[in-house]
């Protein structure tokens, strides 16, 4: 058995040091509350080009990306974003509560968050009910955003209608 433990040490640290390696292009969101204000006084910024994840009526996420950046993705829509479009959206994201998943801390509100590249540079805006986002960084200005969702570990909060 004592053999074996320098062999598991090896094989281990070429695991870690490995995964370390492969999450070293990864990007990833920090909640800030003048995101939040961003979203919330309907303002379109015009260096981000902006994306939607989930239903267009009601999206999970929107988020605006650094016009300098590539979006690869099959999840993430893009729109020409204005700001009554964002109005009609954050009204209608504010209201609504039945049958939808929240980060238990949002308590039923969308929050604002920077998206940032792996050397923790702003490079976007986000506007969810999810708090968890990352971002891979496979080359030169280009982007890949992967569906957002509850941090690992963290529970979400479920609202009920009344009728329920």
């Amino acid at each position: 058995m004592k053999k074996n433990i320098p062999l598991f040490i090896a094989v281990s640290f070429l695991f870690l040091s490995s995964s370390c390696a492969v999450n070293s292009n990864r990007g990833t969101i920090r909640e800030n509350h003048e995101v939040t204000n961003i979203f919330r006084s309907y303002e379109v910024v015009e260096d981000y080009n902006y994306f939607y994840y989930g239903v267009y009526l009601e999206p999970d996420t929107i988020m605006g990306i650094d016009k300098k950046y590539t979006v690869q993705s099959k999840f993430w829509k893009p729109i020409e974003l204005t700001p009554e479009q964002l109005e009609t959206w954050v009204i209608r994201l504010d209201r609504i509560r039945g049958d939808t998943d929240f980060a238990r801390r949002y308590m039923g509100r969308y929050q604002g968050a920077y998206i940032l590249d792996p050397e923790k540079s702003v490079i976007g805006i986000w506007y969810s009910k999810l708090d968890w986002g990352v971002f891979d960084f496979p080359g030169e200005n280009i982007i890949i955003p992967y569906p957002p969702s509850l941090k690992p570990g963290s529970e979400g909060i479920r609202f009920r209608r009344g009728d329920d």
